[in-house]
């Protein structure tokens, strides 16, 4: 399809060689403009060279990809070979993966740990180094884990800066002393099990590049031109990456991005390192201001919350609408979005040109346990619906993950990817299982397993193993199997982190009210069918309705959104992140083409019904 550009996009494309910083506030078409540069590049710049194409999510990298293979469709090219398409840590793991051998790492050997995996070294760290688990055992704060957590932050957060750990001998303050020479023993782990985590792939791909003059030149030499998208959410070891490959002024290296949708600080990034590209690189720059997605009345609330944005233009002939609604708790907000989507769907709306489709319509929180009030909602209505903030498991708390996975188990006893996911979670010694040998069923494998589960686990498998019990004969007593579950957390107080145990009973919930809907429309009960009715109502599907976290919207757009949970204490969560949970809000409701719904609940079921004020943010957009 060919597109008209306006003034300020043909500047984008006819930029060839250079730095390039564009500026580009939402839905103003900055990946149309941004390809068409980028194939402008590959048919009239000679040579044999690659384009370098980095986003932060994999959502935008897949939407580029698909942008360019639409791109050169007619001229029937293969143009896949030219350009690496992928998130900033995917290149990163590309270099480790291909050189990490220079700095003595075994890369056939490397494995990427996830935070849970993170947490479980440092406790074992602190408990079996005398020193440090003297400090852990005596820590002042308030729990342990939470002692964890902080020493896992300040960790990653070194990475992000750069800073390699190193052994301390003598520190003024004790504290900082207690943190670096976690780090130092930490990293000795990790080398020592060839294990590596998410922020040590910048880390070690800028080392890589740095140290070894010759690498850092092929790379230069493949990747004659970059691009960069969300350039607002740079850190500082990302830029410093960046910087390495694409040093000077005469780089060609494109920026596009907007600060005011900067909203991952809580990774690192920094929106000025927006100002930073142009002090580095005194690049061309090219604001794009004219909107071509939303209507006038949903750009202009957006302008009202986020005066400090480009001077931002409707380039759009829809009328559309903005709605706020109030209601008495999240149960109240789910049935009547449940309603008012079953009416859009069946009778349309005035001003949607046509009939609206479940997959244009998208339900956006703060937080992903909020949506669980409208999963119920759109279960019992058969609505169809993809919970897109999960990854391939349903579950948010660990313990339900578990869970999860031994029903999965039951199901299909050699399924080995999701057998290695069970060892990874309950931290296995793989040097301990005989992985030729085969189970006749899953009952057999989850009691060989548990001998295998790491010691903080015992009391726990035990449970989860009376649990599974309840599921793996012929009398599937599912309602039974969490009932044990909910207990054995709640009554028994197994864990005191009030805000693990409500992620805990939330995922309860949810399995629950899957159960209660497949039960009721299943004349015969059996696990392999409920696992497959709960794939088909809550992953992805061609004609279901986005259920996002802001974070996860990122790069969508939709014909209708509702905004739900615009409280004080979520939008903001408190002062000091007012700033940024104004990038936040301002990201969501920009995600709305047409219609735009927007509400906040006097209560909440999530705080024993606590009474609760709407977001300051919606005074400022005028519509208290």
């Amino acid at each position: 399809m060919d597109y008209a550009l306006s003034a300020s996009q043909k500047q984008v494309v006819e930029h060839i060689e250079g730095p390039l910083l564009v500026n580009s506030s939402p839905g103003t078409g900055k990946q149309l403009a941004t390809v068409k540069r980028l194939a402008n590049i590959i048919r009239n710049h000679k040579g044999n060279f690659k384009i370098l194409i980095l986003t932060f999510t994999r959502i935008e990298a897949q939407q580029v990809k698909e942008r360019i293979e639409q791109e050169f469709e007619k001229e029937h090219k293969e143009v896949s070979d030219r350009f690496f398409i992928g998130t900033i840590h995917q290149f990163s793991k590309e270099i480790v993966e291909t050189r990490g051998d220079t700095l003595g790492l075994s890369t056939k050997e490397i494995i990427l740990i996830d935070s849970n995996e993170i947490e479980n070294i440092l406790k074992n760290i602190l408990t079996s180094d005398s020193s440090l688990g003297s400090f852990y055992q005596n820590s002042p704060l308030e729990k342990n884990d939470k002692l964890i957590r902080d020493v896992s932050f300040y960790i990653s957060n070194q990475k992000k800066m750069l800073k390699q750990p190193k052994l301390i001998k003598e520190h003024e303050n004790e504290d900082q002393k207690f943190f670096d020479s976690i780090y130092y023993e930490y990293d000795l782990f990790l080398k020592s099990q060839s294990l590596i985590d998410i922020d040590d792939l910048i880390l070690l791909a800028y080392r890589i590049l740095n140290e070894r003059a010759s690498i850092k030149e092929i790379y230069q030499r493949i990747y004659k031109f970059a691009c960069i998208f969300e350039a607002q959410d740079l850190t500082f070891a990302s830029f410093e990456l960046l910087r390495t490959l694409y040093p000077d002024k005469n780089s060609n290296i494109m920026f596009v991005g907007d600060k005011n949708q900067a909203i991952y600080s809580f990774r690192g990034s920094i929106t000025s390192f927006m100002e930073e590209i142009e002090n580095h690189y005194s690049p061309s720059i090219v604001n794009l201001t004219q909107n071509y997605r939303s209507s006038v009345e949903i750009i202009s609330i957006s302008k009202k919350l986020m005066p400090s944005s480009l001077n931002i233009s409707a380039n759009s002939a829809i009328k559309g609408e903005v709605i706020l609604k109030e209601f008495e708790n999240e149960n109240a907000e789910a049935i009547w979005i449940a309603d008012n989507i079953m009416n859009l769907v069946e009778s349309n709306h005035k001003k949607l040109i046509q009939q609206i489709q479940w997959d244009n319509i998208a339900v956006i929180a703060r937080n992903r346990y909020i949506l669980r009030s409208i999963e119920k909602q759109f279960l019992k209505r058969n609505i169809p619906f993809a919970n897109r903030t999960f990854g391939n498991l349903e579950s948010e708390s660990t313990l339900m993950k578990v869970f999860e996975l031994g029903m999965r188990l039951i199901i299909n006893p050699q399924d080995q990817y999701y057998i290695e996911q069970f060892q990874s979670l309950l931290k296995f010694k793989s040097s301990s299982i005989d992985h030729k040998k085969s189970f006749e069923s899953g009952k057999v494998l989850l009691n060989y397993f548990e001998k295998h589960v790491a010691d903080n686990w015992k009391d726990t498998y035990k449970i989860l193993l009376k649990s599974w019990a309840l599921i793996w004969g012929t009398e599937i007593r599912f309602s039974d199997a969490l009932h044990l579950l909910e207990n054995y957390f709640v009554s028994s107080s197994q864990t005191q982190d009030i805000e693990v145990l409500n992620i805990i009973i939330s995922d309860i919930n949810l399995w629950r009210d899957y159960w209660v809907n497949y039960a009721s429309g299943a004349k015969e009960h059996n696990l392999l069918g409920f696992r497959n009715k709960v794939s088909s109502l809550s992953k992805v599907s061609s004609r279901g309705i986005s259920l996002l976290t802001v974070h996860s919207s990122q790069g969508r757009e939709f014909d209708v959104v509702y905004v739900i949970g615009l409280n004080e204490g979520i939008f903001p969560t408190n002062e000091e992140t007012t700033d940024v949970d104004r990038n936040i809000l301002y990201v969501a409701i920009t995600r709305a083409k047409v219609l735009l719904y927007l509400s906040y609940t006097r209560s909440s079921i999530y705080s024993d019904n606590k009474k609760r004020i709407p977001s300051r943010f919606l005074r400022e957009m005028g519509l208290l």
